[in-house]
């Protein structure tokens, strides 16, 4: 496919030049070639490193690779501080008195979070799983405190 896409582009430029060239319009040649030149170039950006030409310039390949690079250190420095936040949101405000509507929306953003960074660890899980336990236990213990407030 890429070749016939870059014949196209060739035989483009080759007509576009001839066709500019016997009408005398320099312009309009320079302009074509130009434009076929841009072409052929985002139609071969998987195999040049650095283009510069025409005004336009790009480097590719080394960019690719260096995000990519920056992506998976996001990653591994997402790992810990998500598993952290787990951990200390299970001990939240435990001896004041919780506030499960913010500890739950925090608890639910910081799952979007590894969601979004596929974060598939079993540290995590566990600090997840540690989260939602101690939170059923201390929302069952405040059921269990109006109820007794209602009874006296």
């Amino acid at each position: 496919m890429t070749v016939f896409i870059n014949i196209i582009g060739f035989i483009f430029m080759l007509v576009s030049v001839f066709l500019f060239g016997l009408k005398g319009m320099a312009v309009e040649m320079g302009i074509a070639v130009a434009a076929s030149c841009v072409f052929l170039a985002f139609a071969n950006l998987d195999k040049f490193t650095k283009f510069k030409g025409a005004g336009f310039e790009a480097e590719l390949r080394d960019v690719v690779t260096e995000a990519n690079a920056t992506i998976q250190e996001l990653k591994e420095l997402a790992d810990p501080l998500i598993r952290t936040n787990f951990e200390i949101l299970a001990q939240a405000n435990r001896m004041q008195g919780s506030n499960f509507d913010k500890t739950h929306e925090l608890f639910d953003q910081l799952q979007l979070l590894q969601q979004k960074f596929q974060l598939d660890n079993a540290q995590i899980e566990i600090s997840k799983n540690r989260y939602v336990v101690i939170h059923a236990w201390d929302m069952v213990h405040e059921i269990i405190d109006d109820v007794r407030n209602v009874e006296s």
